[in-house]
Parts: C-alpha cells; structure tokens; sequence
C-alpha cells in the first residue's frame, strides 16, 4: 500500500502492479482490490500482475494469460469469469 502511495504522488498515467496481495491476510486482499479501483477511477491505468484469480478478474478491465513469457489466452475479464472452461484450462479453477 505504502509502495503504491508513493507513486500516486508522481501523478503517473499508468501504474504498474506486481503480486500486490502476495502473502496478505485476506481482510487486507479486499483493501488492496478496493484500493486499485479507486486507482482506476482516477484515470490511472492500472497493469496488474496477480495470481489471485477473484481479484484479477475483478479489478481489471482485460485479461493476458502469460505461459513461459508468451500470452496463452486473453479476453475481457467479464467473459473469462463466465467462461469455465478457459478457467479450468489456464487456470486450473
């Protein structure tokens, strides 16, 4: 949180992520996806690298599903949550 803080106040037009939630008690996972929402409300573009499926999907806008550097599948995160079977294949969820 601190992290993103400090970036905001450069006024970035976009706004690179990496695992924000890595090994956060889940209470702080719900301020972290409200927080990157808030981000993005500001007109901030938001490039998220997260492993956390609900909240990918959740606070952004599209999605790349990266194997080994080379982009498997992408889609609007919208149809990747309504589609179970991408998520069974690239997710395993």
């Amino acid at each position: 949180m601190l992290t993103m803080a400090r970036s905001l106040g450069t006024e970035p037009k976009l706004l690179l992520i990496d695992e924000p939630t890595e090994g956060l008690m889940p209470a702080f996972v719900e301020t972290i996806s409200r927080t990157i929402l808030e981000i993005q409300r500001q007109g901030v573009a938001v490039l998220l690298v997260e492993q956390n499926t609900r909240l990918a999907l959740s606070a952004t806008q599209r999605v790349y599903l990266i194997e080994k550097g080379v982009i498997k599948h992408e889609a609007r995160s919208s149809d990747l949550a309504h589609d179970a079977e991408a998520r069974h294949r690239y997710l395993g969820v």
